[in-house]
């Protein structure tokens, strides 16, 4: 990540003198318009004069108009020069974020790509856990925190807040790849959240400018490359069915296949137990990709039914067996006190 600093040095002096150079063009108009006004007013002061036949005070009367507008040019100069300043420097905070966001969009292609295949998903995981690949967040996170949010216009400290909450999850989700390895399986729900974040990066990428001698592709590499996978083989969002989410994830065994071999559904609920994975096998020969998916979304929904009368069964059981116990309990008191 030493590259953003370095890159931005190398064109800042190029960068400086563009700066400099509208500056003085700026500086220059506003001098033009400084004089033609001064001119004005003083020939509209001289026809005053005359015309209230005060011309023999008009030495007086120029300088103290002059000691006014020296005052108030005085006074605005370094308000108007405050105010570039803090300007231009908004504008190189704003360019400094948009090369860290995009190296944030790459890190985030790059882990959402390992939950991309499911058959892969145990080796890929192992492979970018194994390369330290998770560092690279820890790197992101404290360039995002150096900076300083005052400097910037309200809408780049919110675009800020936004990359800071991004990168901080990246760094959350690389962290529980040990516990998802040890388990053989990833937490999907976070994978989801993963990729709504990953899509707000890219979003706030766009409206960032891109600063002067920084080549900034529109896909950085990692992006390119899960673009054209998921492209290939999309990725859907949860079906909300009830309080559970039901992920459906397609797997093909031969690539250039364009109907999956079968699906494989989970289902997250907020409480009580969830379900999975179950295996959607390709009974009914999908002649297409939509097709198999309009009869994987049917199955969801009937595993979904299942799963919560098996639940609703499990508690009426608890609460029978509880019941019984009470009553055992009660029994047992009384015996006792007739004993």
């Amino acid at each position: 990540m030493v590259k953003i600093y370095s890159i931005l040095g190398q064109g800042s002096a190029s960068v400086k003198k563009l700066e400099t150079l509208e500056i003085m063009k700026l500086a220059s108009v506003w001098v033009v318009w400084s004089f033609l006004a001064v001119g004005i007013i003083g020939w509209s002061l001289f026809v005053v004069l005359q015309a209230f036949d005060a011309a023999k005070d008009a030495a007086a009367w120029v300088q103290a108009v002059g000691s006014i507008i020296a005052v108030g040019v005085a006074a605005y100069l370094p308000i108007w020069h405050s105010r570039v300043k803090s300007k231009n420097r908004q504008d190189d905070l704003a360019k400094i974020l948009r090369v860290i966001s995009d190296d944030v969009l790459d890190l985030m292609w790059a882990l959402t790509d390992v939950f991309h295949n499911p058959e892969e998903e145990l080796v890929k995981m192992m492979r970018y856990h194994n390369s330290h690949q998770g560092r690279s967040w820890s790197a992101v996170s404290d360039q995002l925190a150096q900076i300083p949010v005052a400097e910037l216009s309200p809408a780049i400290a919110r675009d800020l807040s936004y990359l800071r909450d991004c990168a901080s999850f990246g760094v959350y989700a690389a962290s529980l790849l040990p516990d998802w390895l040890e388990k053989k399986q990833a937490q999907l729900e976070v994978v989801n959240t993963l990729r709504d974040k990953r899509n707000l990066v890219r979003e706030i990428r766009t409206r960032l400018p891109v600063p002067e001698g920084v080549v900034s592709h529109e896909f950085p590499p990692s992006e390119m490359a899960g673009r054209i996978s998921e492209m290939r083989r999309p990725v859907y969002a949860p079906l909300l069915i009830g309080e559970g989410q039901i992920y459906r994830r397609y797997v093909w065994r031969h690539e250039l296949s364009g109907v999956p071999d079968f699906a494989i559904v989970h289902g997250v609920y907020p409480l009580g137990e969830n379900f999975g994975p179950c295996i959607i096998d390709n009974t009914v020969s999908w002649n297409s990709h939509y097709e198999a998916d309009e009869y994987v979304r049917l199955m969801c929904v009937q595993l979904h039914t299942e799963h919560v009368k098996a639940m609703e069964l499990q508690m009426m059981q608890g609460r029978f067996s509880a019941s019984i116990a009470v009553e055992t309990s009660n029994d047992l008191i009384v015996f006792g006190e007739l004993v």
